[in-house]
């Protein structure tokens, strides 16, 4: 490996761009390798939505605690079906209220219910966009 090869030559310019004060290296390198864009085989996709169908409501209660989780945990299933949702990624589509009101419906008190009714919607919400960004559908 010399500088010619990879493109620096007295220490200002790099093969894919000038080197200048506000830009660092790395950001040249992904602006032109395209390596924003991601392409995944189709049997990686149907996997990903496999996990992602199964994925357990208690990965998503992250800074609960254990008790809580617990009890959510156990009635992932009767939630899900009050709310008519099929998987827990659909929770991004439920309303932070009514899923409040199952949450309290469990034995969580109002206020806890509201609070983490709201990070899963939120925390779902982000899992869908990363799929979306996939072209992964669930």
């Amino acid at each position: 490996m010399n500088p010619t090869n990879i493109g620096f030559v007295d220490g200002d310019y790099v093969g894919l761009g000038t080197v200048s004060r506000d830009e660092s290296i790395g950001s040249q390198i992904l602006e032109k390798s395209s390596a924003g864009r991601i392409e995944i085989d189709k049997r990686l996709k149907v996997k990903i939505r496999k996990i992602m169908e199964k994925l357990d409501i208690s990965l998503l209660l992250d800074g609960i605690t254990k008790a809580d989780r617990d009890t959510i945990d156990l009635k992932q299933d009767i939630i899900k079906k009050n709310l008519e949702t099929e998987n827990v990624i659909d929770l991004h589509k439920v309303n932070v209220s009514d899923l409040g009101d199952e949450l309290s419906k469990i034995g969580l008190d109002e206020e806890k219910a509201g609070k983490i009714a709201q990070q899963i919607i939120q925390t779902t919400g982000v899992y869908k966009n990363a799929l979306t960004e996939l072209s992964i559908t669930i």
